[in-house]
C-alpha cells in the first residue's frame, strides 16, 4: 500500500529554520513572553495552517475505543477538566478533527487531539479523524507542533514532554523540531525534573501561567530540604486548590528551612535496648548505625567486668 504522506504545509512546518526558532526561544524571558514568541513563531503559524488544512481533507467517523493513545503524552492528565469540552461537543458537535496514524500492525494511534478523543469516548459517539501514515519521528513532530499552537500550554508539561521524547530514544534535533526547545533549555528542564520529585509535580499539576523561574525556584527549595519533607508536602497541599495555587503553596511551604532542634536522649527514645531473663541478657539496636556500638560493647565487656569486680568485691 502506498504510504500517504502528511500534508505539505505540516511537513514545511516540521522543517522550519532552526536558527530562526532558537533566536525566538532565547529572546523569551518569561512564561508570557515565551508564549507570545511561540504564537508569532513562523513554524507554529505554519503548524496552525496545517492543522486547519488537515481538517479540510477527507475524514472519517471512527469508534473512539478503536484508537489507542500514543506512548508519549504532552499533558500531565489529558482527562483533566474535560467538562467544558464535552459540553461543547455535545451541543455543537466536533468542530476540528483529530489526527490518527495507522501503525504497521494495522492499529490506529492518536497523533494529536487526545482530549477530543476522550470527550467523544465520554459521550459514546464516534470521533471525526483524519487518518495518515507517519513514522514515529514524524508523529512526535506533528504532536509537538500542534501542542505549541495551544494557548494553554504549560512549562512543566512541555518539560515532561521533552524528557519523554528523549527517554524514548529520539535525539535533541527531534525535540527542537517538535517543541522549538534548544539544548540549553533542555538542560535547564532536565535539571528541574531531576530535583523536583515527579510525584510532587503530578500533585501540583500543570500550573498554567507559571514559567521556568517558578519551577526553578521550587527546584532550589527541594535541594535545600530533605527528601522526606519534600514528599510529605504532597499530603499537605489541598487537592481542591487550583493548580497554580498548589504550586504557590509548595513554594511557600518549602522556602523556609525546617527548624533544627536539639533532641535529648529522652526525645530520641531508646537507641539500644536490653532485655534480661534470669542469667541471659539480650541487647538490641534499633538502627543499623548502632550495630557498631554492639561490637564496641562486646570488645569492652572484659574491662567492664573487671571494673565491676573492683567495685563489688
Amino acid at each position: 500500500m502506498a504510504r500517504k504522506k502528511i500534508g505539505s504545509t505540516l511537513m514545511a512546518a516540521m522543517s522550519g529554520s532552526i536558527e530562526e526558532e532558537e533566536a525566538l526561544i532565547e529572546a523569551s524571558k518569561s512564561a508570557s513572553d515565551e508564549r507570545a514568541a511561540q504564537m508569532s513563531n513562523p513554524a507554529v503559524e505554519r503548524a496552525k495552517l496545517a492543522i486547519i488544512n488537515e481538517g479540510r481533507h477527507a475524514t472519517q467517523l471512527l469508534p473512539p475505543n478503536q484508537i489507542r493513545m500514543s506512548p508519549i503524552s504532552d499533558r500531565l492528565d489529558p482527562g483533566e477538566d474535560l467538562v467544558d469540552l464535552i459540553e461543547s461537543i455535545r451541543s455543537e458537535g466536533q468542530q476540528v478533527p483529530i489526527m490518527v496514524r495507522r501503525l504497521a500492525d494495522g492499529e490506529l494511534e492518536v497523533v494529536y487531539g487526545r482530549r477530543r478523543l476522550l470527550a467523544c469516548r465520554a459521550l459514546k459517539i464516534d470521533v471525526r479523524a483524519a487518518i495518515t501514515e507517519l513514522t514515529d519521528e514524524e508523529a512526535i513532530i506533528a504532536q509537538g507542533l500542534e501542542n505549541n499552537a495551544r494557548k494553554d500550554s504549560s512549562f512543566i508539561e512541555k518539560a515532561l514532554f521533552v524528557m519523554r521524547i528523549l527517554n524514548a530514544g529520539f535525539k535533541a534535533v527531534v525535540v527542537h523540531k517538535a517543541t522549538g526547545v534548544n539544548e540549553t533549555t533542555i538542560s535547564k528542564m532536565r535539571s528541574i525534573l531531576n530535583d523536583v520529585p515527579e510525584d510532587l509535580i503530578m500533585h501540583i499539576g500543570p500550573a498554567h501561567g507559571a514559567g521556568r523561574r517558578q519551577w526553578d525556584l521550587l527546584k532550589s527549595y527541594c535541594q535545600s530540604q530533605s527528601t522526606n519533607r519534600v514528599l510529605a508536602l504532597i499530603e499537605d497541599i489541598p487537592k481542591d486548590l487550583p493548580s497554580m495555587d498548589r504550586l504557590n503553596f509548595a513554594l511557600e511551604a518549602l522556602k523556609t528551612p525546617a527548624p533544627s532542634k536539639s533532641r535529648t536522649a529522652k526525645d530520641r527514645g531508646p537507641r539500644v535496648s536490653t532485655r534480661i531473663r534470669r542469667e541471659k541478657m539480650t541487647i538490641t539496636a534499633d538502627q543499623e548505625r548502632y550495630l557498631k556500638f554492639l561490637a564496641y560493647l562486646d570488645a569492652e565487656m572484659p574491662k567492664l567486668l573487671d571494673a565491676w569486680d573492683i567495685e563489688n568485691p
